[in-house]
Formats: C-alpha cells, structure tokens, sequence
C-alpha cells in the first residue's frame, strides 16, 4: 500500500495543478543515472517487459513539464535503441543528445514480487559507469537529477566533478547506493561507506525508510536520521515512508525544520518507478515556484497514481 496526502485537493490532473503555479521560464533538468530493460513479475506470475531506470524519471518530467527540455544522460544498449528511440520521439521536450549508445546491451533487470509489498531484484550489468566527459552536457542544464538506478551508475569522484562544473541545483535519489551485488546478479543490502562525501554533493536528497539507515549507517529514527543528513549539506531531505506519507527536513539557519505529510491508500499494482515519478513531480513543482512542502505533496499524490499501473507504457496515463 502506497499513501498519499489526505489533505491536498487537486482539481483537474497534476501537470494541470503543477502549472497553475507562478509562472516561470522554461528550463532544461538533467535527469543522469542508468537506463534499464525490466523484467516485472507480480504474484500471480504475470511478466510485463518495459524499459526502466531513469525512464521513468525521463517520461514523468516530460509529462508533467511540457514547457521544460528533459536531457536524459546515460548509457543505453543497442539491443533497446529502436524501443527506446520509438518511446522517446513521443515527447517533443525530450533531448536524446546526453545519450550514449553501447554495444553490449542495457542493463537487465528482474523485479519478482514475493509479497505485496515485498520483491527480490537481481540485475545484469552490462553498461559501464558513466563518466565526466558525458556530464558536460549536463553544464547548461538549470536543474540535475541523479538517480542511483543500479547503484553504480557513476563514482564518487565523478559526482564531486559534477558538483564542481554544475552551479544549479542538483536532487540526488540514493536509491540502490545502498544496494550491492552479488555474483548471481542478487541485490543485498549495503552501508554506504564514506556517505557524507556523497551528502554533500547535493541540494536535495531523497530516499526511503530503509535507505535512509543504510545510507548514513545508523539504526535511530528518520527523524533524526534526516537531521544527521541535512547537516552535511543538503538543504532539503526527503524520506518517503509508504503508508506513513513522506518526512520533509530542511536545513535552515536557524536548525532543521521537519513536516510530516500523511497520506490515504491508494490500489497500488506495481511500485517500480514510484520513487523516480516522486522526483520528477518534486522538481517540477519546485521550479513552478511551489516550496518544498507543496512540491512534496504534489510528488506524492503523483507517485501514487503511478503506482496503479504497471511498467512505463501506463505511466503516462497514470499521471497526467
């Protein structure tokens, strides 16, 4: 069950709602990280076969920012060029030039549901990280989202190189850099060593219960988990809390501010995607003039509609 904030009222659909706010010029967000051929299993059995990784984040942004030019940076197979080229072309706002084609194939992933809300993953990587050169397209851009799809998607130098040539804003979903991998493809949970290196490269940082602890490495409340991680730079933390909604920290002069927003079920059919559809509507909240806690309540009504269908094709549907 994924939740979302009871005490929002949105008339109309959500891009509509986004871009109802202050009007402001049309900008480019970069959205880095690792493209993906997903295999999604529910409990019965049924396989649906999508794209993923940051596609998600990609289609999401272009949907709800139809002013705004999505630049997706990474690496794709050319076993899913044509599929991902058809799927692209769609959007008119989309800017396939951060893309860099790989001989070797995408990345392949199998998501099998062992719960409802439960599901083991194991990956194939095929693509390499990416690297300095392919993020200065990344320079002109107002906006970079780094999203850890395969939790290898780029080092932590990289990053820091990012940080030094990007003087924008840049939202970093920690995602699988908590994740490790074993030689079977299995994921496993992993601390992430070194993660205040990581914190500080960012503006706003997201991430859910679980990660939140593995990333900082401490076992305390996210409470006080996401006060540990504003305080090394981040000026806004987001942990998303399935049905307990979503903890909001920002970093202020005056000490960390935290809202809670609550949330009410929705018929949830397939979480994958949901936390990159929560980014993309943040983001597009945000840089429609809306503060931190409106965008948060936007992005996870959003990412609760996405979680009603299943793969990309249905993505567009779902949230617009």
């Amino acid at each position: 069950m994924f939740l979302l904030p009871g005490d929002v009222s949105f008339g109309g659909n959500i891009a509509d709602k986004v871009s109802s706010s202050e009007a402001v010029s049309a900008m480019k967000i970069s959205v880095v990280g690792t493209i993906n051929n997903d295999t999604i299993v529910s409990l019965e059995g049924a396989k649906t076969e999508s794209l993923g990784g940051i596609i998600y984040n990609t289609v999401a942004l272009a949907v709800l920012c139809p002013d705004d030019t999505i630049i997706p940076v990474a690496y794709y197979g050319t076993d899913c060029a044509d599929g991902l080229m058809s799927l692209l072309t769609r959007f008119s706002n989309i800017d396939p030039s951060g893309l860099v084609e790989w001989k070797n194939g995408c990345n392949q992933n199998l998501l099998r549901y062992v719960s409802g809300d439960s599901r083991e993953e194991i990956l194939e990587i095929r693509v390499p990280s990416i690297d300095s050169d392919m993020l200065k397209t990344c320079s002109s851009s107002d906006f970079v989202l780094v999203n850890f799809i395969s939790g290898f998607d780029m080092e932590l130098d990289t990053l820091k190189n990012l940080r030094e040539i990007f003087k924008g804003t840049i939202y970093m979903d920690v995602h699988s850099l908590t994740l490790g991998i074993d030689g079977e493809g299995a994921r496993f949970e992993r601390i992430v060593e070194g993660w205040t290196e990581w914190a500080v490269c960012a503006d706003i940082i997201q991430m859910n219960r679980k990660e939140a602890r593995l990333f900082a490495g401490v076992s305390t409340s996210v409470e006080n988990v996401s006060r540990m991680i504003c305080s090394e730079g981040p000026k806004v933390c987001l942990i998303t809390l399935g049905k307990d909604g979503v903890l909001i920290t920002r970093s202020t002069p005056e000490g960390s501010i935290q809202t809670r927003i609550e949330g009410v079920s929705v018929d949830v059919k397939d979480t994958t995607g949901c936390g990159d559809v929560f980014s993309a509507a943040y983001i597009c909240a945000r840089n429609r003039g809306c503060d931190p806690i409106e965008s948060a309540r936007q992005a996870n009504l959003t990412a609760a509609r996405s979680c009603e269908c299943v793969g990309l094709e249905s993505l567009k549907e779902a949230i617009h």
